[in-house]
């Protein structure tokens, strides 16, 4: 017969992926110890978000132990899901930047043949819509009465 300890919920982080043990340890009849591991799930560390299924199988694991649910959702956040948030928001304003510079190049190749100054007041108009819209995207002064 054998006796064993409750099981502690213990993650790995690969280079590719995020994934959850159970780890728990066992007196075998002979007195000996045994541990043993046990794979529950896990995700791609791609990931910007817990995917419901592993965050589940994460509350199950931790059940009983508030502490430790929520000192491995902070190294996930802090490990895995930030620096992923990061990779993304930094890939889309590449993609941004180079959709700018694909649409430049597009009205300057469509520019060439027009006169100088249409070329001039057209860019004078374009500038002056762009400062206005930008001037609408800057968060303005706190409202009267608001405090921060």
């Amino acid at each position: 017969m054998t006796a064993r300890t409750p099981g502690s919920a213990s993650l790995k982080l690969s280079r590719t992926s995020v994934m959850l043990y159970e780890n728990c340890r066992e007196r075998l009849a002979d007195g000996r110890a045994a541990s043993t591991q046990r794979y529950l799930g896990s995700f791609p560390r791609s990931a910007t978000d817990i995917p419901p299924k592993f965050g589940a199988l994460l509350r199950e694991a931790t059940r009983g132990r508030p502490e430790r649910y929520q000192a491995l959702l902070e190294r996930i956040e802090h490990e895995v899901l930030g620096p992923a948030r990061l990779r993304k928001a930094e890939a889309q304003s590449a993609a941004r930047r180079t959709a700018v510079e694909v649409a430049l190049h597009y009205a300057l190749d469509a520019v060439s043949g027009i006169q100088p100054q249409e070329i001039d007041a057209a860019l004078a108009k374009t500038v002056d819509a762009l400062f206005a819209q930008a001037r609408r995207l800057q968060p303005g002064p706190p409202a009267a009465g608001s405090e921060e």
